[in-house]
């Protein structure tokens, strides 16, 4: 009887030994989740006393706006690091731009102020494949062209090349999907098509025709601003011509109402998608 007594005092201050430190570790935890409440209160700016529920909600949120922001900046950066590469005493790297430009630093190992070299290559059989029927690859060459080998100064102006080159890059993609989307909407929109002229100038040719009355509208636009990376905000037709049926003599009035429509146009982007929507409707109008 003895022997079990002192059985069941043992078994219980085990049990309060263990309850003892259960009860520490609790006091831990509460202490770790006081700090971390204040800190969070702190950091998403809200005051103490708001309910732990409340906190971790604002925290998944916070946490998915975060993510949501990795992933645009991720969409806005243009270009990927594709190699890094170091031989007979060069480093090189190499970065792609959407698959359509191809962009070489080479420099000396463990020189910071040595030249480098800078080369850049154009995919154009992907250029034409994404961007089929408009002499898309001729533009990249005209506006890339003077820069597709050069010799910079210095490590640190590699990230100034880059953003001109992602400048230049984005601004090209986004008048091409703009004349893209044009020619897949319009269905009287049958031809697109960019011009180099003596090297130094960029055109972009439209034709508009009506299937019914055989009335065709072909604009020439002057792009020549896109050799500077800027977009066309008040792009202007340098030509209208009119062709139509000599049985009806309107050509000139079709010309005044395509001049007058294209000139109430707001100038910014989408300024070439507003054109061709202004001039789609024009030529369908006139029977």
């Amino acid at each position: 009887m003895e022997g079990r007594l002192k059985g069941i005092e043992r078994e219980n201050q085990v049990a309060q030994e263990r309850v003892i430190k259960m009860e520490q570790q609790l006091g831990i935890l509460e202490n770790k989740i006081q700090h971390m409440r204040e800190f969070y209160c702190g950091f998403l700016k809200v005051e103490s006393k708001t309910r732990k529920q409340d906190i971790a909600e604002l925290l998944r949120n916070h946490v998915k706006e975060r993510s949501q922001a990795t992933v645009i900046l991720e969409d806005m950066q243009l270009w990927k690091l594709k190699e890094m590469k170091s031989k007979l005493g060069e480093n090189t790297i190499e970065l792609s731009y959407s698959n359509i430009i191809s962009q070489r630093f080479v420099f000396e190992r463990d020189s910071r102020d040595a030249n480098i070299l800078a080369c850049l290559s154009l995919n154009h059989e992907y250029i034409e494949k994404v961007f089929p029927f408009m002499n898309a690859s001729a533009v990249f060459g005209l506006v890339l062209g003077s820069k597709q080998s050069c010799k910079i100064a210095g490590v640190g102006n590699i990230c100034q090349v880059i953003q001109e080159t992602s400048f230049l890059h984005g601004t090209l993609i986004d008048v091409l999907e703009e004349v893209q989307s044009c020619r897949s909407r319009l269905l009287n929109l049958s031809f697109t098509h960019f011009d180099c002229i003596n090297g130094c100038g960029l055109q972009l040719q439209l034709k508009f025709i009506n299937d019914r009355t055989g009335l065709e509208a072909r604009l020439v636009l002057d792009m020549s601003n896109l050799l500077r990376g800027v977009y066309p905000s008040d792009a202007f037709p340098l030509e209208v011509k009119i062709l139509q049926d000599t049985k009806q003599p309107k050509s000139m009035l079709v010309v005044e109402e395509v001049d007058k429509e294209i000139r109430v146009l707001q100038t910014g982007y989408p300024r070439i998608k507003n054109l061709c929507d202004r001039v789609s409707r024009l030529i369908e109008k006139n029977r």
